[in-house]
């Protein structure tokens, strides 16, 4: 059961850190590459989706058991990260009741996007899961292709030297996991049929991943604020010992200019989990709800 939350929370989680600052990375030259043209880095990227200020709120439920609340939120203001205007966006997931006591999750995972663009700057987790912590920054230089990373040191109170990783040049830029969902919410979904898969390319622990997911129908989709158009992606899983089969994580997103993540649902082989949503706040543009049925 633990080990379920920390995944839901994983998917919706992360926080804001001490000494965030606007300094560009010092880089060792051994490290340098050549770099991309300016035009290509930060070429600029229409959003049509999201705004600061809006808030995302959900509830996490495994079978009829409530286990955990979690939010996404763009923050009002805008930040300038790299000389570059950036939105900051934060993604908080915690436990509740009786899971909360036997053993409390409080995660926050953020990033600094860029606002034309839609690369992140600057990433950043705080995860607090039962005894387990960890803090980190990751700051990118997309550029010279290299992300400097650093993670503090509990038992010195201070952050170890960073590391520095390259990362290959990809047209569609370098995510991570809270920037990338933000740029699937830009994709234009109305040129996609049933079965097309989008490819998006995230640092995430020290590594490059493609993550791929399939559009794979559109349908109407009961929620708590009503019924909506959707689209249901499904991310392309490994084989693995957890979730069932390779359908088995779905997610709901409006059909819409919004996009807004509605529901996920995970198939384990020891049940299904749910992610759903519950309030919506400062939406860019009109997501219609229906009337609930019944």
């Amino acid at each position: 059961m633990k080990k379920l939350i920390l995944l839901l929370l994983s998917i919706a989680s992360g926080a804001v850190q001490a000494q965030l600052d606007t300094m560009q990375m010092v880089k060792p030259d051994s490290l340098r590459m050549d770099g991309l043209p300016l035009n290509l880095a930060y070429k600029s990227i229409e959003n049509k989706s999201f705004q600061r200020g809006e808030v995302l709120e959900y509830s996490i439920d495994y079978g009829f058991i409530n286990a955990g609340k979690a939010k996404i939120q763009v923050n009002p203001g805008l930040y300038n990260v790299n000389t570059r205007p950036c939105y900051r966006v934060d993604v908080y997931g915690h436990t509740t009741g009786a899971l909360d006591f036997i053993s409390s999750v409080r995660d926050n995972w953020g990033t600094y996007l860029d606002t034309a663009a839609i690369i992140p700057h600057i990433s950043y987790r705080d995860v607090k899961e039962g005894g387990y912590t960890k803090r980190e920054i990751v700051r990118f230089d997309h550029i010279n292709h290299i992300a400097e990373t650093k993670v503090f040191n509990e038992e010195i109170n201070k952050f170890d030297e960073p590391t520095y990783h390259q990362m290959l040049a990809y047209e569609s830029g370098i995510q991570d996991i809270v920037s990338g969902y933000f740029y699937l919410r830009t994709l234009d979904f109305s040129k996609m049929k049933e079965g097309d898969t989008i490819k998006v390319y995230a640092f995430f622990e020290n590594k490059v991943y493609d993550f791929k997911t399939k559009l794979t129908q559109r349908e109407e989709l009961e929620t708590a604020l009503g019924t909506v158009n959707a689209l249901v992606l499904v991310p392309i899983m490994p084989d693995n010992k957890l979730f069932s089969g390779p359908n088995s994580v779905k997610v709901w997103i409006s059909d819409d200019e919004n996009k807004i993540p509605l529901k996920v649902k995970v198939e384990l082989f020891i049940g299904s989990a749910e992610i759903n949503i519950e309030k919506v706040s400062g939406l860019k543009g009109v997501t219609k709800f229906k009337s609930k049925k019944g």
